[in-house]
C-alpha cells in the first residue's frame, strides 16, 4: 500500500507538471493564430478535450460510491458481536464525534466565508450551473430524504444519507441475527474487499484525471491560476493546523477538567464521499475536478488530522470510561 501511494504521488506530480507545460503552451500559442471570439472558441475546444479525461475519472469515482459506502458500513456494524453491550460506549463515541464534527464544520464555514479561496481563481461556473435554483432544506425534507423509500433507488442515485441509514440498520439486524446473518455478512464482506480493490484500481487513474482537469484550467487561464491553488492550500492547511493543535487540545483539556472532578485514518476517501454529497446540495460535481490537481496534497493533511482526532477521541472516551492511564 505504501509503495502504491508513493508511486501514485510521483505520477500525479508528473501529470501536474505536464499539465502546466501543456496548458501554458496552448495559452501562449493560441493567441498567435486566433483573436476575439475565435480565440475564446479555440480555448473552449481544447479545454473540453482535456475535460473528457477528468470527466472519465470523475464518473469512475461516482460509480464506486454507493457499493463502497454500503458494504463498509454493513460489515463494520455487522461484525459487532454484542450490539447491546457496546451501546453505552458507542453512544458516547457518537456524541463526541458529532460534536467534534460540528466544531470542524463551523471552523470550515468561517474560513471559507472569511478568506473565500474559490473567488481568487475566478473560474466560470460549469455549463448549466447558473440555472440551478438553490433549495431550502427543511427538517421535514431532511427526514424524508434520510429515510429511503427504496434502497435500490438510493443506490442508483448515489444518495449517501439514505444509504448510510439503511446500511446501519441492516448491519444491526445482521449483528443481532447471530448465526443466521453470517451468510449474508460474509457475502457483503467479500463485496467490501472487492470494492476496496476496485477503488485502488480507480485511484491509479488519478494522474489522468489530474492532467485533464489542470490542463483545461491552465489552457484558459494560464499559470496565474496557480496563485488560486496556493491560496486554497494555505487556507486549507491553516484550518487543519488550527483544528489539530488548538480545537482538539481544548477539547481534551475540557474533558480532563470535567472528568477529573468525579472520576478516577483511509486516505483519499473524502474525495469519494464529497462526490456523493454534492448532489444533495445541488452543487455541480464538475467542481470536484478543480480539486483533483491538489487533492493528493490536501489528503495528506486530512489524513494526519484524522489520525490526531481519532487518537484524541480514543483518549477522551477511555477517560470517560475510567480506564487506567488516562
Amino acid at each position: 500500500m505504501k509503495h502504491l501511494t508513493t508511486g501514485l504521488l510521483r505520477w500525479i506530480i508528473l501529470a501536474m507538471i505536464l499539465a502546466l507545460v501543456t496548458g501554458q503552451l496552448l495559452h501562449v500559442v493560441l493567441p498567435k493564430y486566433y483573436s476575439g471570439a475565435a480565440l475564446k472558441a479555440a480555448y473552449t475546444v481544447y479545454a473540453e478535450g482535456f475535460t473528457v479525461l477528468s470527466q472519465v475519472f470523475l464518473h469512475l469515482i461516482k460509480m464506486i460510491i454507493a457499493p463502497l459506502v454500503f458494504s463498509i458500513l454493513v460489515v463494520g456494524v455487522g461484525k459487532i458481536e454484542d450490539v447491546y453491550t457496546v451501546g453505552r460506549l458507542g453512544l458516547k463515541t457518537l456524541v463526541y464525534f458529532v460534536l467534534a464534527t460540528l466544531v470542524a464544520l463551523l471552523l470550515g464555514l468561517i474560513l471559507v466565508n472569511v478568506f473565500k479561496p474559490g473567488t481568487v481563481m475566478q473560474l466560470p461556473l460549469p455549463e448549466g450551473a447558473a440555472q440551478i435554483a438553490p433549495q431550502q432544506h427543511s427538517m421535514l425534507h431532511f427526514v424524508e430524504h434520510v429515510i429511503p423509500e427504496s434502497i435500490f433507488k438510493s443506490l442508483a442515485g448515489n444518495e449517501i444519507l439514505p444509504i448510510v441509514v439503511f446500511s446501519l440498520l441492516l448491519g444491526i439486524a445482521i449483528a443481532t441475527s447471530k448465526s443466521k446473518g453470517l451468510v449474508l455478512l460474509k457475502g457483503i464482506d467479500a463485496l467490501s474487499a472487492v470494492m476496496f480493490k476496485l477503488t485502488h484500481m480507480v485511484m491509479k487513474l488519478a494522474p489522468i484525471g489530474v492532467f485533464g482537469a489542470l490542463s483545461a484550467v491552465v489552457t484558459v487561464k494560464g499559470l496565474g491560476v496557480l496563485y488560486g491553488y496556493l491560496y486554497l492550500i494555505s487556507c486549507f492547511f491553516g484550518g487543519l493546523l488550527f483544528f489539530a493543535f488548538v480545537i482538539l487540545a481544548l477539547q481534551m483539556m475540557l474533558i480532563l477538567m470535567v472528568t477529573s472532578k468525579g472520576m478516577a485514518g483511509v486516505p483519499r476517501a473524502s474525495l469519494v464521499v464529497i462526490a456523493g454529497m454534492l448532489s444533495y446540495f445541488n452543487i455541480p460535481t464538475e467542481g470536484l475536478l478543480l480539486l483533483l490537481a491538489v487533492d493528493q496534497f490536501l489528503d495528506m493533511g486530512r489524513s494526519a488530522t484524522n489520525v490526531i482526532g481519532n487518537a484524541v477521541a480514543s483518549a477522551v472516551i477511555a477517560r470517560l470510561e475510567g480506564e487506567k492511564g488516562f
